[in-house]
C-alpha cells in the first residue's frame, strides 16, 4: 500500500483535484439558481 501511495499519490491527488473542480463548476451554478428561486419565490 505504501508503494502504491508513492507511485500514484500525486496522480490521484491531481485527478481528485480536477474532479473536484468539475463538480464545483458543474453543480454550483445549479445550486445558486435553486437557492435564488427559493429566496425570491414564485
Amino acid at each position: 500500500m505504501e508503494l502504491f501511495t508513492q507511485l500514484f499519490g500525486t496522480l490521484l491527488a491531481f485527478v481528485y483535484h480536477c474532479f473536484d473542480r468539475i463538480v464545483i463548476l458543474g453543480y454550483a451554478p445549479g445550486c445558486a439558481t435553486n437557492l435564488w428561486v427559493r429566496l425570491t419565490g414564485p
